[in-house]
């Protein structure tokens, strides 16, 4: 799968969870608590209405 990434163009990393733009992924399940708790974390970010988060 890596050398098919690669040969399509893409940089493959080696790290538990990689976010790019709007696509976060992992290598394995064995990856899942950090990838779980990524997708928490953009969620959350982009659940944040315009000018949410300011004091009135």
């Amino acid at each position: 799968m890596r050398t098919d990434l690669r040969n399509a163009g893409a940089e493959v990393v080696d790290e538990e969870v990689v976010t790019d733009g709007n696509l976060t992924t992992s290598r394995s399940p064995d990856d899942l608590p950090a990838f779980c708790e990524r997708i928490v974390q953009e969620f959350a970010r982009a659940a944040q209405p315009a000018g949410a988060g300011g004091a009135s």
